[in-house]
């Protein structure tokens, strides 16, 4: 079989339609006696979102389809401006790209769930195919995430390829790690912001909705349990594949090691100040001049790097203010002493409980989720 053949066997067969300038999907049932409808030109929306069957409903019937769950579960539709549309059922690609949560991997190499630490793109495309609409273009797609589904549309002809991709990428991520998400609700992110915990990239979602089940108080086997020796060897891998993180390896080394020993207050004191440490090395090699020792700045300039990231999982003001309340919190307070702080412990005023197991774990997963900004 020749590389044409197979490239011509690969790629997907669209069906092609007229289906009139469609101008957005109606939002519910027409009123009768004042015959309007409410419409929307474009939006984005999951299954886990109230009224998204009815709006599918609505959207198959816009492409001419028939729906129910067993019988789609993916579709791509591209609109033109004739009232045309090429509509892909369940044979295209889709390609996303993921954050892992480990080192460099052997290519080719099976990615397993638990080693992804967010979505950050999603495209239709491989190989032999890139099938992702272009700017201007007019579209409605449908695409399954696990067990959940994501429907997004845009009639307005000003689609931006990079805004599509992201959003779906944005969906994908809510959708694979809900916990984390539901960390984010003011009530319950101040809590545990309290207790010390945030929605850290270094946790899986089962171990996020523990904490969430738990709301931020694990249990001592459990803690135990969450960093053994090969996770924390393959995350220190993983760190030392960008120079900041190579030019503290010595001092991360030893943090670790006193941390697997049981060590907890060398393991705290070593890492805590090594939080602002990191951060100022990346600032110095990215602007070639020191970063002022104000934790203001520190934060400023975090929150400048995390701006970069897509604005999924790991990008999320979130950590700036778990930074501020919980690493960079000022005063003597006796909430402050007991639950360790920068400020406490390098001027001698923490607590001595306060060097614990759960505390360590929290400090090592605050350096683990800045590796992902620095």
């Amino acid at each position: 079989m020749t590389l044409d053949h197979l490239k011509s066997v690969l790629t997907p067969k669209p069906i092609v339609k007229n289906i009139g300038n469609v101008v957005g999907l109606s939002t519910g049932n027409m009123n009768y006696k004042t015959k309007t409808v409410s419409i929307l030109p474009k939006g984005c929306i999951t299954s886990e979102e109230p009224y998204f069957f009815v709006f599918v409903k609505n959207a198959m019937a816009v492409l001419q389809l028939s729906y129910t769950n067993s019988q789609i579960n993916q579709v791509l539709a591209i609109l033109d401006s004739d009232g045309k549309a090429t509509i892909y059922v369940d044979n295209f690609p889709l390609l996303k790209s993921v954050i892992l949560n480990k080192g460099k991997p052997k290519l080719p190499a099976l990615v397993y769930e638990s080693e992804i630490e967010d979505i950050i793109d999603v495209k239709f495309k491989d190989d032999f195919v890139d099938i992702t609409p272009n700017d201007g273009s007019k579209v409605l797609c449908l695409i399954r995430e696990g067990f959940a589904f994501i429907l997004f549309w845009d009639f307005t002809g000003t689609l931006k390829q990079s805004d599509f991709c992201s959003t779906l990428a944005a969906k994908c991520s809510m959708l694979t790690f809900p916990s984390a998400y539901d960390f984010y609700n003011k009530k319950s992110f101040l809590k545990f912001i309290k207790y010390g915990w945030y929605p850290f990239a270094g946790l899986t979602e089962g171990e996020l909705r523990y904490l969430v089940t738990r709301g931020g108080r694990p249990t001592k086997l459990w803690l135990k349990k969450l960093l053994p020796q090969a996770r924390l060897d393959n995350m220190l891998d993983m760190w030392l594949q960008k120079e900041t993180f190579k030019q503290k390896e010595p001092i991360l080394r030893s943090a670790i090691n006193n941390f697997l020993k049981g060590d907890h207050i060398a393991s705290i004191k070593i890492l805590v100040t090594e939080i602002e440490g990191l951060i100022s090395v990346a600032y110095s090699l990215e602007k070639n001049k020191n970063l002022t020792y104000k934790d203001k700045e520190v934060c400023k300039y975090l929150a400048e790097k995390a701006g970069r990231l897509p604005r999924n999982r790991l990008n999320h003001i979130g950590f700036i203010e778990y930074l501020s309340n919980s690493i960079y919190r000022h005063g003597m307070t006796e909430q402050t002493r007991n639950q360790l702080t920068r400020h406490s412990t390098t001027h001698g005023r923490a607590d001595n409980a306060a060097y614990d197991l759960e505390r360590n774990i929290q400090i090592i997963l605050t350096i683990n989720q800045l590796f992902y900004y620095l």
